[in-house]
């Protein structure tokens, strides 16, 4: 492994105006990719509210979410060599290998599984206080909203979701392009997570800032010009593709990969 692993908090800056540099460099390609990832999650959670089965929802995004990672991560690697990437180059990377492939299906399950206990937990911590909400006939009271906040509950949801994402960040890409097994994956995705700690804290301070901003000005703009929602959608799926535009940065900032492929 690279010894990057222990960059400092400034590095967030550096990741975010890279990110934006490979979106800006082929933004058709980027947003397209991304945009596809999005509608595949969209798509997984179909089954479930139509079939009203609790939890597929949550089960087929986590199957989705490893592989939409590594063609994010795909796309802004082959950006930054001056390739203009596709979908299906993208997004086919993962299953040019069956081993690489049962991983992240794997993978993507055992991300699934944990969100749904996480949300379970969560539901039974704040349970007792929510229903401190609402008033017999089931109307909301504001004010019992503050004195029954489920602090408990947000903290465990805060610190377990945490872990669970810093632990299945890198761990696609490291299956796919550094052919880990799983357990070292998720071993290496949760070290350098907290060894980069300030710079992913400085990173997702910065992408806030931006957004609030951006929401806050367009929203004016937009009641202005009758069309709020529009804009502040648009400006919602800028900063969501320029999120997802740094991952490539951060991963090649962080092991020193230029030109990562599927083992073989």
């Amino acid at each position: 492994m690279n010894k990057n692993y222990n960059l400092p908090a400034s590095t967030g800056l550096v990741w975010l105006k890279a990110g934006f540099k490979i979106m800006k460099t082929a933004p058709v390609a980027t947003s397209g990719i991304v945009a596809f990832y999005l509608l595949l999650m969209l798509v997984a959670g179909m089954p479930g509210a139509l079939l009203n089965v609790p939890f597929i929802d949550i089960l087929l995004s986590g199957l989705v979410t490893p592989f939409g990672a590594v063609a994010i991560a795909s796309c802004g690697r082959d950006v930054s060599k001056g390739i203009i990437p596709t979908i299906f180059q993208c997004y086919g990377e993962c299953f040019k290998n069956t081993s690489v492939r049962n991983k992240l299906l794997l993978l993507g399950l055992i991300y699934g599984v944990c969100v749904i206990l996480i949300s379970l937990v969560f539901s039974w911590l704040s349970a007792e206080d929510i229903a401190k909400w609402f008033s017999k006939d089931g109307k909301l009271l504001p004010n019992e909203i503050v004195s029954n906040f489920p602090w408990a509950a947000v903290l465990f949801g805060f610190v377990f979701y945490t872990a669970l994402l810093c632990v299945t960040c890198f761990s696609p890409m490291l299956i796919a392009w550094k052919g880990m097994p799983l357990g070292k994956a998720f071993f290496f995705s949760l070290f350098v997570c907290l060894k980069n700690a300030g710079a992913f804290i400085v990173l997702g301070l910065l992408l806030a800032l931006i957004a609030t901003f951006g929401t806050t000005s367009l929203s004016a703009l937009g009641a202005i010009l009758g069309i709020n929602s529009v804009l502040v959608v648009l400006w919602g799926l800028f900063i969501t593709c320029w999120s997802y535009c740094t991952l490539w940065p951060i991963w090649s900032s962080i092991f020193g990969d230029q030109d990562s492929q599927i083992v073989s």
